[in-house]
């Protein structure tokens, strides 16, 4: 009797935690022409290929934009923020990112799914920008 009712709360534990999981979005932060957010397959050769590191993501939900989470970039690019209430990924949601060199970045998204990554596609601001410059009047 006492094993079926510890079996009995286990299973109740497991169904109640069950329906309770929080999850995440992740994504990559990528050098390219213009600075822009999307939702992309993992598997997408620009997700796997070389990133930016140390740029800062925001992740803002609602009419309010209530802030969700924040994260920064590894050195491969990538970002994670954990979501505690997965009824919240329903709702449209703003990525901002900004970080030292490159032009910022905004865009609207909803929640990317299974195997599905957001985006974050920077452009280099300045000199880092890959073209080497000369004052003027050098020749």
């Amino acid at each position: 009797m006492k094993t079926s009712i510890g079996v009995a709360a286990a299973l109740v534990s497991v169904l109640f935690l069950g329906g309770c999981k929080s999850s995440s979005m992740s994504g990559k932060v990528i050098p390219g022409e213009a600075s822009v957010v999307t939702v992309v397959a993992s598997d997408e050769d620009r997700v796997k290929g070389d990133g930016l590191e140390g740029i800062e993501v925001e992740v803002r939900v609602g009419q309010g934009r209530s802030l969700l989470g924040k994260a920064t970039s590894g050195p491969d690019g990538s970002w994670s923020i954990g979501i505690p209430d997965p009824k919240m990924v329903r709702d449209k949601l703003s990525v901002f990112a900004k970080g030292e060199g490159v032009l910022p970045s905004r865009g609207d998204v909803y929640f990317p799914g299974d195997g599905r990554s957001v985006l974050v596609v920077m452009k280099r601001s300045g000199p880092a920008a890959g073209k080497a410059t000369e004052p003027a009047g050098v020749k």
